[in-house]
């Protein structure tokens, strides 16, 4: 039991930290995308196209949809981790370069910590606490030359609250059943990129296609 627990633990963080590597390039093709194409609109297609490939992925695999109190967690997850996280993070970058926008970013860890604590959904340890810290410095120490220079507060706010929204995201998400994390996904984008569509008609944004070629190549990788 303890080896197949390390196993477990092995293939957690490994996880975890392609997510970080593969996290910190999504900030360079997003910021690509919304050089060319309306924030909203970018936002909506990336996920619209990532929903139909984790759908593809279920029918070969033939993995059930969640269903019930799951279907409804997924669905809010999906509003708030893909539709107003990414709504608020793609604005944002409009203006702020990546490098404030990943600082920024990388407040999210010590925001779920405080949050499930105040929702009681994990009990706050000396352990979190101690990761909490580091994090906060890590974050001071870059942000004392990622935010020099004047940036625009709206882009600004929009970009502090995205980790908020995303924190919040991660523990709803531990509030209903569990369910494969493929078809949890496949819901979220789904419900994310509908209201990102909504949200980019309500904007009045023009639905173009790319016309430069590095801007195909970030909404592949962004949709991948």
């Amino acid at each position: 039991m303890a080896g197949q627990q390390g196993q477990v633990d092995s293939l957690t963080f490994a996880a975890f930290a392609g997510v970080v590597v593969i996290g910190g390039a999504n900030f360079v093709a997003v910021k690509e995308t919304v050089e060319e194409l309306a924030p909203l609109y970018g936002a909506a297609s990336r996920f619209a196209l990532a929903a139909l490939v984790f759908f593809a992925i279920l029918v070969v695999s033939r993995t059930q949809l969640p269903r019930g109190a799951a279907l409804v967690g997924a669905a809010i997850y999906g509003m708030l981790g893909f539709g107003a996280a990414y709504a608020l993070m793609y604005y944002a970058l409009v203006e702020l370069s990546v490098g404030v926008a990943s600082v920024l970013m990388a407040a999210v860890p010590i925001l779920t910590l405080a949050l499930a604590a105040l929702q009681r959904v994990e009990p706050l340890t000396l352990r979190g606490l101690a990761g909490g810290a580091l994090c906060l410095v890590g974050i001071a120490v870059l942000s004392a030359h990622s935010l020099g220079g004047d940036v625009p507060f709206r882009y600004l706010l929009a970009a502090l609250v995205a980790p908020v929204v995303i924190a919040e995201s991660t523990i709803v998400a531990k509030r209903f059943p569990r369910t494969d994390p493929i078809a949890t996904n496949a819901v979220g984008m789904l419900v994310g990129a509908s209201l990102l569509a909504l949200a980019s008609l309500a904007a009045d944004e023009a639905w173009t296609l790319p016309q430069a070629r590095a801007t195909w190549a970030a909404a592949a990788w962004l949709a991948l």
